[in-house]
């Protein structure tokens, strides 16, 4: 790595979904890297994000099943970030077709809803977004908050939705992009991470597995070598170094951002 990635640094702020945008956005953000080339990893979260350079130009991200290593060059990056069940409806195309890749925004969405995006995202005015007039299914947001949050199988997440299991599958592929054993396991993930960043030490590897629902500590370790791409023990190490340049900024104008590393 060159002088010049070793003194990168990246600042990341975010800011809740206003009101009206809630049932479909997660966040609205903003990446600013300054210094040199900085390398990321991203890690799965189940969710899509329109991002858009301090250049105009816009990308709808999909869903990953893994970490990735992005190498971003100075500059600004601002997002917004879907909701895992709100992928398909928001962008009208099947998610499955968006999952583990990026595409330019306006090959996804029409030229005008293009514009209007990448014109908020650069300038911070307040735009309502076309999302916020799109339904999604209330079993799919059940599903999904049931998968990412609970230990139940996928049989009874299904039921007590009153699909079956295929039902379930199909309807998530379309939506989200994911099937539910996926979902399942970035939510374990995302509970790891979230737990280890709430109670830290005394707390151990083995503790921390077993709150998240892995079934041990070596179950936990071969999960995080697949979704992000190094030991938990390393993860952790990494997102602690991170810690002090993820830093509060100032508000947009438009209230609205949960970085995927």
């Amino acid at each position: 790595m060159n002088d010049s990635a070793i003194a990168a640094a990246s600042v990341y702020r975010e800011w809740p979904a206003p009101r009206p945008w809630r049932p479909t956005v997660v966040c609205r953000w903003e990446q600013r890297v300054v210094g040199g080339d900085y390398v990321q990893r991203v890690l799965p979260d189940g969710c899509a994000d329109i991002i858009v350079d301090d250049a105009g130009r816009g990308l709808v991200v999909g869903p990953n099943r893994h970490a990735t290593m992005p190498r971003l060059a100075p500059g600004v990056l601002s997002g917004i970030r879907f909701r895992t069940e709100a992928i398909g409806p928001v962008f009208g195309v099947a998610a499955s077709e968006l999952a583990g890749r990026a595409v330019p925004l306006d090959a996804v969405v029409a030229p005008r809803q293009a514009r209007e995006v990448v014109e908020m995202l650069v300038t911070g005015r307040e735009a309502s977004g076309w999302w916020a007039d799109v339904d999604t299914d209330p079993r799919l947001r059940a599903a999904c908050s049931a998968l990412a949050g609970t230990h139940d199988s996928v049989a009874r997440v299904a039921e007590t939705i009153g699909l079956s299991v295929r039902q379930l599958r199909r309807l998530l592929l379309d939506a989200t992009g994911q099937g539910p054993k996926t979902l399942q396991r970035v939510g374990r993930l995302r509970r790891f991470l979230s737990l280890a960043d709430q109670h830290r030490a005394p707390w151990s590897l083995a503790d921390l597995a077993a709150a998240a629902g892995y079934a041990d500590q070596a179950h936990l370790t071969r999960e995080v070598r697949d979704l992000a791409g190094t030991t938990p023990a390393g993860l952790l190490r990494e997102r602690s170094r991170a810690a002090p340049v993820t830093a509060p900024l100032t508000r947009p104008s438009g209230d609205g951002g949960t970085n995927r590393g």
